[in-house]
């Protein structure tokens, strides 16, 4: 069975929600808010993966109790 892809928002959401959880939303907040300022100042595509990669894993590291590897589109990010 093939899983449902969330909006940004709802993925948002979703972390906010662990985060608030685990006592670390304030954390996540920063993490959003830097790689968003990132973005928004990005024009080249391959750049804005990129960095959208490297807030990935900072969420994977700073919520993971097992931090090594990230699986996104099915490539491991380590």
């Amino acid at each position: 069975m093939a899983k449902k892809i969330l909006s940004e928002y709802e993925t948002r959401k979703n972390i906010l929600e662990a985060a608030r959880h685990f006592g670390c939303e304030g954390d996540v907040i920063e993490i959003f808010n830097k790689y968003d300022s990132l973005l928004k100042n990005c024009t080249n595509a391959k750049e804005r993966h990129a960095i959208s990669l490297m807030g990935n894993m900072e969420i994977h590291r700073l919520m993971s109790s097992d931090p090594g590897e990230l699986i996104v589109g099915n490539k491991i990010i380590t």
